[in-house]
């Protein structure tokens, strides 16, 4: 998912507790169509795309109709940011085939000085409470917080909950199952590879976590890494160098693809990057192993994604999404938020 580290950990959508109203299990608690299903964060059921990237609030687009619209069904809610009952105004992941809500509750102290803290809650369970973040051992009270920063699932397996320097692994009844500390320097650096959990530690080395004792050993490839994801039994990653590199499991087979690589995606077939120093945009086709400059991108403000076979930019600024060909350049259709 694009720039997980860099969306998610610029901050959620705060809500506050009486958020998220239950719906029954066989309906769709968005109002669409068929079962809720995700793929990298982003959520979608048989006719709709929710388009929840933590800026502002969810976004429901239409694939029949080609419309883009509050992802909110009740006529009586004027989706403001301030309001914590309007549905869109939250962060959601699906895991597991279970609609879980990310809730930082503002607490206020009796000395007056006040902080967030961290739940998880089912939406599809009477709003029932699964999670509620503690600070581990060892962390520093007087300047943490138990809030919840990142969140993404590794399949259905377990659910990753990023705090600092340090995440949590969840199992599929939302008990932690392991607290992994010298967690960095990216948010998104924890991989599931062939049923095998991996991570990127503070020294920029890959670990490969043991599943009896949580203990992380290093897999030696050569190269620091600095940001990266995994497709398939591929690591894309970005070197100490700032090359585009990638790693390949099965294999240990380590190729060198392009310089001065920042701030990775992916995007099906092509690994979106920004030129450090420059602040072009490329699209580097994995199949043809060509990288092509993208002036009409800007990578701080348009999100690219690949769903089910189709080429997705979302802008933040202008409020829509437009469908691409598969060269990501001749536009199909583009729907603008409706107000």
């Amino acid at each position: 998912m694009k720039k997980l580290a860099l969306l998610l950990s610029a901050g959620i959508i705060l809500v506050g507790l009486c958020g998220c109203k239950s719906k029954p299990n066989n309906e769709n608690y968005f109002g669409g169509e068929g079962e809720l299903k995700s793929k990298e964060n982003i959520i979608y059921d048989d006719n709709s795309i929710y388009i929840n990237f933590g800026y502002s609030n969810v976004k429901k687009y239409n694939k029949n109709s080609n419309t883009l619209t509050i992802a909110c069904d009740d006529p009586a809610c004027g989706h403001k940011a301030e309001d914590v009952n309007c549905k869109a105004n939250m962060e959601y992941r699906l895991f597991n085939r279970k609609l879980v809500r990310i809730d930082n509750e503002l607490v206020t102290k009796s000395d007056g000085t006040s902080y967030r803290q961290g739940y998880l809650y089912l939406c599809d369970e009477n709003n029932k409470q699964v999670f509620k973040n503690d600070l581990p051992d060892g962390a520093d009270s007087e300047h943490a917080e138990p809030s919840i920063g990142v969140v993404y699932a590794l399949g259905d397996d377990y659910l990753v909950l990023v705090k600092g320097a340090h995440f949590y692994l969840l199992d599929n009844d939302f008990n932690v199952k392991f607290t992994v500390a010298n967690f960095g320097p990216f948010t998104g650096g924890v991989f599931y590879v062939d049923g095998e959990i991996y991570y990127i530690d503070s020294l920029y080395r890959l670990m490969k976590l043991d599943s009896e004792n949580g203990e992380g050993v290093s897999v030696n490839i050569g190269a620091k890494i600095t940001e990266g994801f995994v497709v398939g039994n591929t690591l894309w990653f970005s070197d100490e160098k700032m090359a585009l590199c990638s790693y390949d499991f099965k294999t240990g087979e380590i190729k060198e693809h392009a310089e001065n690589a920042v701030r990775l995606n992916s995007v099906g077939k092509y690994i979106e990057y920004m030129v450090y120093g420059a602040g072009d945009v490329c699209l580097y086709d994995t199949e043809t192993n060509e990288a092509h400059t993208r002036n009409d991108i800007d990578i701080n403000e348009d999100e690219l994604f690949f769903l089910d076979g189709n080429y997705y930019a979302y802008s933040n600024t202008k409020n829509t999404l437009t469908l691409y060909e598969d060269d990501l350049t001749t536009v199909i259709k583009t729907a603008a938020l409706e107000a």
